[in-house]
């Protein structure tokens, strides 16, 4: 009992839960991509979140650094 105490203290200090409104057509969409992926729908999300957080840190990462240049540039 102590042990189903614990893994459920331990749910509920990482479940932070995002609730997000989508139509039908992009959730369908999503279904068969996790499907063909072998992972559930909210395995996919989180997979898809993460790819494009990725990429906007890189972005964003790659603008800082483009303009942190043109400021020494231009000194």
């Amino acid at each position: 009992m102590n042990d189903n105490k614990t893994k459920a203290t331990r749910q509920k200090k990482y479940d932070t839960r995002l609730y997000v409104k989508i139509n039908s057509d992009d959730k369908d969409k999503l279904q068969t991509l996790a499907k063909a992926n072998k992972l559930t729908t909210n395995e996919m999300v989180r997979r898809i979140l993460r790819t494009q957080l990725d990429l906007f840190t890189n972005q964003m990462t790659i603008y800082n650094e483009t303009e942190k240049n043109k400021d020494n540039n231009q000194n």
